[in-house]
């Protein structure tokens, strides 16, 4: 399925930002296309190989440079509990194979009839110290033809 995301990226890349990040539309360069990094397949293949799939994606900005988006493509939907941790996780791995030197961003499609325990966030606390994600995200869900 990442294949057929990465082509739907790779031609309508503008038409794919326009939908999902509409805020992004004027302050991405479309005159370059999507690019996608070749990073170690833990990172790209996601926590959950069979729950999840990643696209890194760079992107260039008019204004800031250059910047990641790691996709989430989640297919498991109410099961996957772990979603929030998994994708903190890779978004960390993201930025680890990096360097840290380029900003990066998370957004997640959620691909099937249900949703994952917390969806929309990842908070992990312990004693004093708190850590919290929120991630923009798109539901797409199947739909069947009588």
């Amino acid at each position: 399925m990442q294949e057929h995301w990465k082509l739907i990226i790779q031609n309508l890349y503008q038409d794919f930002i326009d939908f999902f990040m509409p805020d992004w539309t004027g302050k991405i360069d479309f005159s370059r296309p999507a690019t996608f990094l070749n990073l170690p397949k833990s990172v790209v293949a996601g926590s959950a190989n069979k729950a999840q799939e990643n696209l890194v994606i760079g992107l260039r900005f008019h204004s800031r440079g250059n910047a990641l988006m790691l996709l989430c493509l989640e297919h498991l939907g109410y099961d996957n509990k772990d979603f929030g941790q998994q994708l903190f996780q890779d978004y960390i791995a993201t930025r680890q194979e990096v360097e840290y030197k380029l900003p990066t961003a998370a957004f997640v499609l959620f691909l099937a009839n249900s949703l994952p325990y917390k969806h929309e966030q990842y908070v992990y606390e312990f004693d004093q110290s708190h850590i919290q994600m929120t991630f923009p995200h798109y539901i797409v869900r199947e739909q069947y033809l009588d």
